[in-house]
């Protein structure tokens, strides 16, 4: 990065990384809960859904992360791991 100053002089200096949003400093955590209703015109009746999420920096290079959601009749699970690499961050 180089910054230029108002008098004219130069600073440079290197990033050396950039932070991602899937990637957590080890020991930390963020999680998310979300529950609703759908609302339409055209449906006979109201779904109720829940959605909930959980993150957990493993390292200072792994960050697990897992998740549910549910309705009436639909049910899923996620899974993940993010990682960083010396070129940048991969979430898979």
């Amino acid at each position: 990065v180089t910054v230029y100053e108002a008098d004219g002089s130069e600073q440079r200096f290197i990033v050396p990384y950039a932070a991602t949003a899937q990637l957590l400093r080890p020991g930390t955590s963020r999680f998310s809960v979300t529950a609703g209703e759908t609302r339409s015109n055209y449906l006979d009746s109201q779904a109720k859904l829940v959605q909930g999420t959980y993150q957990l920096g493993l390292s200072n290079i792994f960050t697990g992360y897992g998740g549910a959601q549910g309705s009436d009749d639909y049910r899923a699970l996620l899974g993940g791991l993010a990682f960083a690499t010396p070129i940048g961050a991969i979430a898979v």
